[in-house]
């Protein structure tokens, strides 16, 4: 291989690498927003699950 066979691959390289790093930054990010989504509906399943214990009590004492 030729120097310049040899800079022409180090560049490709650096070229992937970065186009790698970006991917994963993204990938990260979306990671996190899915976490903070997730963590929002659990949130919501809980205020539900609270509403129902709340409704099925009121529902007994109506009986």
């Amino acid at each position: 291989m030729t120097d310049e066979e040899l800079k022409e691959l180090v560049a490709d390289l650096l070229i992937s690498q970065r186009e790698n790093l970006a991917f994963q930054k993204e990938t990260n990010a979306a990671i996190k927003e899915t976490r903070a989504s997730i963590k929002e509906t659990n949130a919501g399943i809980r205020e539900l699950r609270a509403s129902q214990r709340e409704t099925d009590r009121q529902m007994k004492e109506t009986d």
